[in-house]
């Protein structure tokens, strides 16, 4: 969360800085298209993914602060949960387990990634069909 409030005020230029003028319009725009879904997978996935850039453009594009804390808590607590139970199960030997399955867990993402945005594709294609018929 101090990531986020830091970003609402500097976000966007930090987001211009380190990132190509062209690539953060179009960032934004994807960002804007897709929301935080681009927050939520990897903040849920116990992968190594970069959440900082989402938490940042969060913040710097305008994102309420409640939603953007129930996504956040949506994702963490089952991942800490489910890295509870790992950790349960297999002792030390979790981290292997996780190094070994990287992959699947990789394909998971991107399978709820793709899942995500199709979804958000056919809520956009209904919702532009209910306009067009009213």
């Amino acid at each position: 969360m101090v990531l986020f409030y830091f970003s609402r005020k500097g976000g966007e230029r930090y987001l211009d800085r380190y990132t190509q003028s062209g690539r953060t319009r179009r960032f934004r725009e994807l960002f804007l298209r897709y929301g935080l879904v681009t927050v939520f997978i990897p903040t849920l996935l116990p992968l190594p993914l970069p959440t900082k850039i989402f938490v940042i453009s969060a913040g710097a594009f305008g994102v309420r602060w409640l939603p953007f804390l129930l996504v956040v808590l949506a994702a963490r607590v089952p991942r800490y949960f489910g890295l509870a139970y790992l950790g349960s199960q297999l002792g030390e030997h979790s981290g292997a387990w996780l190094r070994g399955h990287v992959w699947h867990l990789a394909a998971i993402a991107l399978a709820m990634f793709a899942l995500s945005v199709l979804l958000i594709r056919v809520a956009e294609r209904s919702r532009k069909a209910a306009v067009g018929l009213g």
